[in-house]
């Protein structure tokens, strides 16, 4: 369990979520607000439910974004689902104060930590799944390119070749010529 926790600390990701969850409810506290009282006339503007929220609406708007480029149908599905259902409950509290300027912090906040824990949701998720990328998201862009030496008019060839660099005077079209005679 510390182990858990080191890492959980130690992860710049989940350290930024904390950070912006800690600036929300203090946030609320430097206010005047009771972070932990459901929305009600005698509070009207309950910055932690925005908070929360809003966290779920970019979580679930992280996965469905990242689910559109995924083979699997049912996890669009199932995450565009929740992604509109979210965007509905977050926009009608919105609404109900009137998009009050007073809720931009922990909206805010709370987006920009949705968005970065949805997409490791995500990720896990797709782990799990065994969801590749589309096969029109997944083409092979070309592993070269062509540098040209200003002080000597030598072309060089970069090519990225199974995680190693390699360079050539040769275009790669020459080269594989002279490999395959």
């Amino acid at each position: 369990m510390k182990e858990k926790a080191k890492a959980f600390f130690t992860n710049t990701n989940s350290l930024l979520v904390f950070a912006l969850f800690a600036v929300g409810v203090a946030y609320t506290f430097i206010t005047g607000n009771d972070p932990f009282v459901f929305p009600s006339t005698a509070n009207p503007i309950n910055y932690a439910y925005m908070m929360f929220i809003a966290f779920a609406q970019n979580v679930s708007f992280s996965m469905v974004s990242r689910a559109r480029n995924r083979d699997s149908i049912m996890y669009h599905m199932v995450a565009a689902w929740c992604s509109n259902g979210v965007w509905f409950a977050t926009f009608a509290y919105l609404v109900y104060f009137k998009l009050n300027w007073m809720l931009f912090v922990p909206y805010t906040c709370g987006t920009v930590a949705g968005s970065l824990t949805g997409t490791q949701i995500s990720m896990w998720i797709e782990r799990i799944l065994g969801a590749t990328s589309d096969s029109h998201v997944a083409k092979k862009a070309p592993s070269y390119i062509e540098i040209r030496d200003r002080a000597t008019g030598e072309t060089r060839l970069i090519e990225v070749e199974n995680g190693r660099i390699q360079s050539y005077r040769t275009p790669i079209y020459l080269r594989r010529t002279e490999k395959s005679v």
